[in-house]
Formats: structure tokens, C-alpha cells, sequence
């Protein structure tokens, strides 16, 4: 590997390296050096960083990379097709074992229009890596320069996208452990069924267990979707869906077409300003399903490998659709959460007056919810708010490590 003085420098085809006692010409080992260069990286950063862990970004790498570095998918234009292929590749990376990856959102080469802009930042925000990049001389890419209604639409979905982090980080940690993708292409879990084949529907992808997107271009208001086995829920007003369907679903510049399979339980936190902003309270979504599912709720300090001592939270969170029972589990791991409230938060229940929560009955509020804020005045229906809503049943309680089992 000595033989390249620089980097970046054109070496011979025929010149010879020797890889973890591989031979192999320049052009062989040209990605194997990209890795290499991460993991040297990453090294040197876990050494020097005082026990903090680093965090490595490249756009060249070989099988492996993912121990080392998150990735991003290199320069793209600001045409609607490189923000569909950005979404196809990072479903590509995912099955290929990395799990963090993303696209310059807006697009790295030319300018982005209005509506261009707001519908990749809507599709970033369900992206593993999340970020606005672009070239020198080109229009400023923050989302207050495209104008009030892009820098609405924008708030929304980088709010959206902080309130998940419980939830995404969870699932970072099961790649982590598993190899299982953030982004997860639909042959991962309806691999026989032929329609995700289909090139109609090729852009649509699992974020996590819980939710489906589906992409759409910025000059498309309305979408076909195909709506895998199971029963699915709209995210912005609770419309629910049939699954082996396909339906043509609205796909309005501020409301991007996101759905939460039916059974889902996922956590959520209050809104908040970055990462280092203490959330009250842990919200639980539950959305009503006939079937079984769980989810493996995780926390640690996020920036130190005291994990790797058993310094970590692990709450198993589960949903029983033919018992209606809903288990928080008890806390395994020696870390322990702030949080001083629990919310629960009901979706798909009908006359829901009241819940057992460890065998003791409970009162329950109904109200009219949201996960994003109205469009204010660029909203065409007035007060009723074009982003959605829905009713649903909400509970609170003292936050507590132990179990809790709620019967509903």
C-alpha cells in the first residue's frame, strides 16, 4: 500500500499490492484502500477521542466498511431521478450489510426546485443518514431558502425525525447486532410476494419494522401503493389500509405517503432541538392489529463505549392483537433513563373508555392527534388541517423501570 504517494494518484494497472496476504493489481484493491483509510480512521479516533466514539463519513469503502463508517452515495444533480435512485441505493446498501447510508439531500450538483426540495427532505428524513449538501456556487440549501411554505414543510418532517430518534436508535442497535438493515428493502420480509418486483413500486421500503414509505417524484401528487400482507395505517390521518392491495393514495408536496403496519409498537419522544436536549417523557405508539409484534426499546449515553460494560437499557415493548394486551417490559442493563412520564398513545381503538393497567382500571382521554404541525396559512382547507389527523386514546403514568402490563 506504500506504493501510492498521495492520495487520489493514478497508479498502473499491473503494479502489484499485497492485501491481507492477497496479491492484487491497483485497480483490484482500489476500494479495499478506501476501507483501509476508514478503518485507520476510525482507529485513531477511538484513541485519541477520550473514550467518545467517533464518527467517520466516506463515500468509498469495500465489504466490511460498515464497522468503520457510515457512507453516503457520492455527488448527485438536483433531478427528481437522482432522489429516487439515491432511495434505491441505500435499499441496495442495506442488503449489502450497511445499514448507515444515505444521500445528499437536495442534490450536491445544480439547484433543486421548491418542490424538489421539500419532497427529498421529506424522503431524507426516513433515510439512516440524514443531512443537506451541496456544491460551491449553487443556491443556499437551507430549508428557509426555498421559501416559508418548503421551510414548513421542512420544520415538520426535522421535527418528525427528532421525535423518532428513540425508536431509530433502537433499530440502529439491532443492525448493529443482527445486520438487519435501517432501510429495509420489501424482499427482505415479502420476498414471494411478486408485486414489490414490480418496477411501480421498486422505490417503496421498509424504515425499521414499523413503518413503509413510499417514495414520490416532486411533480406527483397522487401514487400508486402497493400494500404488502397484514393491514397498514396512514401516518398522517390513521386511514387504514388492506394489505395485497394497490391503491392510488394522495401524495400532496407537504405529505409525504408513510404508513405504520398494523400491531406496530414503537417509541417516540417529545419534540426537541438536537440530541443533547433532555426529553420529559416516552411516548409509546400502539396501533391496533390482530397479530403479535415487538419491539426491543434501547438506550445508552450515546457517545462513550460504556455500553460495552452493560452500562445500557433494553425494554422489550409488545402488542398482543388477540388478547389486547400491551407489556412494557421490565428494564434489563445498569443505564438508567431520565424520563419522568409515560404516554400512551392508541390508534385504530374504537370506545375506548378506559384500560387496565396491572390489573387496576384506568380512565382514558380521547382527542383529536397529529404528528405534524398545520401548513398555517398555506393550508388550502382552512381549519382543518391538510397534514391530518385522527382520534385516538391517550394514557399517562409515572414513568417506571418495572413492568407494566395494560389490558385494552
Amino acid at each position: 500500500m506504500n506504493e501510492f504517494s498521495s492520495w487520489g494518484q493514478m497508479m498502473p494497472e499491473n503494479i502489484l499490492f499485497n492485501f491481507d496476504g492477497t496479491g492484487a493489481t491497483s485497480r483490484q484493491g482500489r476500494n479495499v484502500y478506501g476501507l483501509q483509510m476508514a478503518r485507520s480512521s476510525y482507529e485513531g479516533g477511538v484513541e485519541h477521542l477520550n473514550g467518545r466514539r467517533p464518527f467517520n463519513l466516506t463515500r468509498s469503502g469495500y465489504a466490511g466498511i460498515q464497522r468503520y463508517a457510515a457512507l453516503w452515495t457520492g455527488d448527485n444533480v438536483a433531478y427528481d431521478e437522482h432522489m429516487m435512485l439515491g432511495v434505491r441505493l441505500v435499499n441496495s446498501l442495506g442488503l449489502s450489510g450497511v445499514a448507515f447510508a444515505g444521500y445528499d439531500i437536495g442534490g450536491f450538483v445544480g439547484e433543486a426546485s421548491s418542490r424538489l426540495f421539500a419532497r427529498w427532505i421529506s424522503i431524507g428524513a426516513f433515510s439512516p443518514f440524514f443531512r443537506v449538501h451541496s456544491m460551491i456556487n449553487t443556491r443556499d440549501s437551507e430549508p428557509w431558502s426555498y421559501g416559508e411554505e418548503v421551510e414548513i414543510i421542512s420544520r415538520n418532517y426535522i421535527r418528525f425525525r427528532y421525535q423518532l430518534l428513540p425508536y431509530l436508535y433502537s433499530v440502529f442497535r439491532e443492525a448493529s447486532i443482527t445486520g438487519m438493515p435501517v432501510q429495509r428493502s420489501l424482499a427482505i420480509n415479502y420476498t414471494h410476494q411478486e408485486e414489490i418486483y414490480n418496477g411501480t413500486f421498486e422505490h417503496q421500503y421498509l424504515f425499521g419494522p414499523s413503518f413503509m414509505v413510499a417514495p414520490a417524484e416532486s411533480s406527483k401528487d397522487i401514487i400508486k401503493v402497493f400494500f404488502p400482507e397484514g393491514s397498514w395505517y396512514a401516518l398522517n390521518d390513521g386511514t387504514q389500509y388492506s394489505g395485497n392491495s394497490i391503491v392510488a393514495v394522495d401524495a400532496p408536496i407537504h405529505r409525504l405517503p408513510v404508513f405504520v403496519k398494523a400491531g406496530s409498537v414503537f417509541p417516540f419522544q417529545d419534540p426537541v432541538q438536537h440530541t443533547g436536549e433532555k426529553s420529559d417523557t416516552i411516548h409509546f405508539h400502539v396501533y391496533n392489529g390482530n397479530d403479535y409484534s415487538d419491539f426491543e426499546w434501547y438506550l445508552d449515553d450515546g457517545s462513550t463505549f460504556e455500553f460495552e460494560k452493560g452500562k445500557y437499557s433494553i425494554r422489550k415493548l409488545s402488542f398482543d392483537g388477540a388478547s389486547g394486551n400491551l407489556t412494557i417490559g421490565i428494564i434489563q442493563g445498569t443505564f438508567k433513563p431520565d424520563y419522568k412520564k409515560i404516554r400512551i398513545i392508541l390508534h385504530g381503538f374504537n370506545n375506548l373508555e378506559e384500560v387496565s393497567v396491572n390489573g387496576k382500571s384506568t380512565a382514558c382521554a380521547q382527542e383529536e392527534f397529529s404528528f405534524f404541525l398545520p401548513m398555517q396559512k398555506f393550508d388550502p382547507l382552512g381549519d382543518a388541517p391538510s397534514v391530518g389527523s385522527e382520534q385516538v386514546y391517550t394514557l399517562e403514568m409515572s414513568y417506571t423501570d418495572s413492568e407494566v402490563l395494560i389490558s385494552i
